[in-house]
């Protein structure tokens, strides 16, 4: 519901999206088991949101609680860390921090050529 309120055109619905966001975060930390893949996925599309709506600073805490669930949970080397990594260097090159950035889809590139080959 959140992802489809945050794509509607107005500020009261995009407001509405960002506090049901707020919601199903605080909902999966309640949960067993706080580094859940559910609760990464949400924390990611949460940022993405805050992303499009001009708020990086806000959106980077968010893909880099994403980045630490899916390297405890799936390993350092999984495709989901890959994007993870590859979505914080997008944002941090947007942010004007090249190096940071670089470093970020750098460990995206090694861990694609990893699982697909490095012509994929």
């Amino acid at each position: 519901l959140a992802g489809a309120l945050a794509g509607a055109g107005d500020d009261a619905r995009r407001q509405q999206a960002q506090e049901l966001y707020r919601r199903a975060v605080a909902i999966y930390e309640k949960s067993p088991n706080e580094h859940h893949v559910a609760l990464a996925a949400t924390l990611n599309s949460f940022g993405g949101f805050l992303e499009s709506q001009g708020m990086a600073e806000q959106a980077e805490p968010m893909y880099w609680r994403s980045l630490e669930i899916h390297e405890d949970g799936l390993g350092p080397d999984h495709l989901e860390v890959a994007s993870d990594c590859t979505k914080l260097g997008e944002l941090m090159r947007g942010m004007g921090r090249l190096e940071d950035a670089e470093d970020m889809l750098l460990r995206a590139l090694r861990i694609d050529e990893t699982h697909l080959g490095p012509h994929h």
